[in-house]
């Protein structure tokens, strides 16, 4: 069975079609996403919840943390490919005003998708958990 982790809808920020250059980050927010009826705490939940078990590394020269998930990643309910997806987390993102502290990079694969192929924009993303992490983009 399928478990939900997380979703939202993507900004033109998160499908980097912000005017600008893009971010090549997906922001794990709160994105009003519940679990067991009450709203997650963004700032914990990805880090200490999701991938409390990863293998984290730590960057020396900041508070950042990183790991590498494998992920299978459906768009249009076609999947497209399976690939390594870097994950961050850095309480000093936070800045007192409950921001986001965990990011996911697009990295080149699907950043190119995203940026040259297909328009996210307004489509929901999900994150679930069944054998592997799953990506649905739709």
């Amino acid at each position: 069975m399928d478990e939900l982790v997380w979703q939202k809808v993507l900004t033109l920020t998160d499908a980097q079609k912000q005017k600008g250059n893009p971010t090549g980050n997906l922001r794990l927010t709160q994105a009003k996403f519940k679990v067991d009826g009450i709203r997650i705490d963004q700032t914990k939940y990805f880090r200490y919840h999701i991938w409390k078990d990863e293998d984290w590394l730590s960057d020396p020269k900041s508070e950042r943390e990183f790991c590498e998930i494998k992920f299978d990643v459906y768009i249009n309910k076609e999947l497209r490919g399976t690939t390594l997806i870097e994950i961050s987390h850095n309480p000093s993102w936070e800045s007192s005003q409950s921001n986001f502290t965990t990011g996911l990079r697009w990295g080149p694969w699907l950043g190119h998708i995203m940026m040259n192929e297909i328009d996210c924009t307004g489509m929901t993303f999900s994150i679930l958990k069944k054998d592997v992490y799953v990506i649905h983009i739709n």
